[in-house]
C-alpha cells in the first residue's frame, strides 16, 4: 500500500514510532489483535456507504478499544445513513463537511 512509507515517516518525524503499531492488513482481522487494549483515540476511513462504520463501530465497542470518553474519528459520505444513527455506545460530537465527504467525532459514553 502507498499509505504505509507516508505514516511511518510521519510517525518518525513526530517522534510517535514507538508509541504506534501500524498493521497493513483487513480491518476486522487488525481489530481482532487488539482484544482489550484502550486507545484514547482511533481514526478509521471505511469505504464509504459499504455498511462498515457500524460493524467496525460494533467492534471497536465490544473489543474494548477505547478508553471511557474516548474519541472515534470516522471519515464518510456526507449521505451514510450509519452516521445519523450510531450505535447507542457513541455519541456524535461534531461532524465537518467537505463537499460530499464528512468527518464526524464520537466519543465513547460512559
Amino acid at each position: 500500500m502507498k499509505l504505509i512509507p507516508v505514516i511511518k515517516n510521519n510517525l518518525a518525524r513526530t517522534k510517535l514510532s514507538e508509541q504506534a503499531k501500524l498493521l497493513n492488513k483487513d480491518v476486522y482481522l487488525a481489530l481482532a489483535c487488539f482484544e482489550n487494549c484502550a486507545f484514547d483515540l482511533v481514526i478509521m476511513d471505511p469505504p464509504y456507504l459499504s455498511g462498515h462504520v457500524s460493524l467496525c463501530m460494533e467492534a471497536i465497542s465490544k473489543r474494548n478499544l477505547l478508553r471511557e470518553m474516548g474519541l472515534l474519528i470516522v471519515e464518510h459520505d456526507i449521505s451514510d445513513p450509519e452516521i445519523l444513527n450510531p450505535p447507542s455506545y457513541f455519541e456524535s460530537l461534531k461532524t465537518k463537511k467537505y463537499g460530499k465527504i464528512g468527518v464526524t467525532v464520537f466519543r465513547r459514553k460512559l
